[in-house]
């Protein structure tokens, strides 16, 4: 098993940085508004980057000193940003400070292990959102800021006495609302905020190796420019149709262990299915070579591509030899989809301290019936 590497969860740089290239006209939009509304929704896939466009909107905002574009980064305000002393931004869970959640460590190669400092998720309670009162209720001709992250995790309690907040908004409060499942949200509270159009690249992104727009290309340039490794425009284009399109997930796939993996991963699939191999043995094998959820990550996005050329349709990844896998089109649509829902299954029991061993028991076993 790889070492284990830490890095630290703050991240004070992402006030101001760049806007992600993508989403440079987004943040366009939100700096030239003439009316900010007092609320704002930032929702959209994983690694899309919303996180890095809220802090650094966050500092926008809060700047004593700030040009047509971004914060300064030297004014007082900017100072307590980086200290965390802000007096005007409240964070909700309150853990939750300026991080590159959505950003990837071109140090790291796991993302187990860019995730490992990050705190477990936990629902945000009613009594997070009435620690805000004092806050809300104080009186000040400068912006106060409230930023609440994985906004999908609040119980309908606290949903409910943040919406009396979005209902009344106190004078300059503004309420900047980040989730990677809008769907989760309470329609009510949807109702009172103001989605943010986030920008994603579309694909297919390149034609004939050459992206089709300079925006898509600045993508496919951040890309290169953030991995430690010759990467070419194809295999960014294959990593992105994997993420729904999201540019920093599909860096951290470019980068982790276990994406080049893949065709090991069905060829112990075909092992256990035929029962060349036992689900102890290749279970001890996989314990060695991945974390767990690396390892569901890596099932979640195979049986994506086996559906995929089950139903007989062109798999996303081009450089896996599907034709040496032929058994896949033998395999019925409902056995398929149980080991999906098995694989849903184990990772929630791994999201509660189930040991690494048993989850991975479990998935060999799976995997050899299926």
């Amino acid at each position: 098993m790889p070492e284990k590497q830490t890095s630290p969860y703050f991240a004070s740089d992402i006030y101001f940085t760049e806007p992600l290239p993508w989403l440079a006209q987004t943040w366009q939009m939100l700096i030239n508004q003439s009316q900010l509304s007092h609320a704002l929704l930032f929702a959209g896939v994983k690694g899309l980057g919303k996180r890095h466009l809220v802090w650094q909107f966050v500092a926008y905002l809060l700047c004593q000193n700030r040009d047509s574009q971004r914060a300064c980064g030297s004014c007082q305000s900017c100072l307590w940003l980086k200290d965390i002393k802000q007096p005007n931004l409240k964070l909700i869970p309150s853990h939750h400070l300026p991080t590159l959640i959505d950003e990837v460590d071109k140090n790291k190669k796991s993302s187990a292990k860019i995730n490992q400092d990050k705190p477990a998720k936990s629902s945000i309670k009613i009594d997070d959102i009435r620690a805000l009162t004092p806050f809300l209720s104080q009186h000040s001709d400068a912006p106060r800021i409230v930023v609440v992250d994985d906004a999908d995790t609040m119980t309908v309690a606290a949903a409910n006495a943040l919406l009396k907040s979005l209902e009344e908004p106190a004078p300059n409060v503004y309420f900047l609302l980040i989730t990677d499942s809008p769907t989760k949200l309470l329609p009510t509270i949807l109702s009172r905020v103001q989605r943010v159009a986030l920008t994603i690249p579309t694909t297919p992104i390149i034609i004939q190796g050459h992206a089709k727009d300079n925006n898509i290309q600045a993508t496919v340039n951040y890309i290169k420019s953030h991995l430690n490794q010759n990467v070419t425009d194809v295999q960014i284009q294959q990593a992105l149709n994997l993420v729904q399109n999201a540019p920093l997930q599909a860096m951290e796939l470019l980068q982790s262990d276990w994406y080049a993996k893949r065709d090991l991963w069905l060829k112990t699939w075909h092992a256990l299915r035929t029962g060349k191999r036992t689900s102890t043995a290749a279970s001890d094998y996989w314990q060695g070579e991945v974390y767990l959820q690396d390892f569901i990550e890596l099932c979640h996005i195979m049986l994506g591509e086996v559906m995929r050329v089950r139903y007989e349709m062109p798999a996303t990844t081009q450089d896996i030899n599907w034709q040496a896998y032929s058994f896949i089109a033998n395999i019925p649509i409902d056995r398929l989809s149980a080991l999906q829902q098995t694989i849903a299954d184990i990772q929630r029991s791994g999201q509660q301290n189930v040991q690494d061993k048993l989850g991975y028991d479990k998935l060999m076993q799976a995997l050899a019936e299926t």
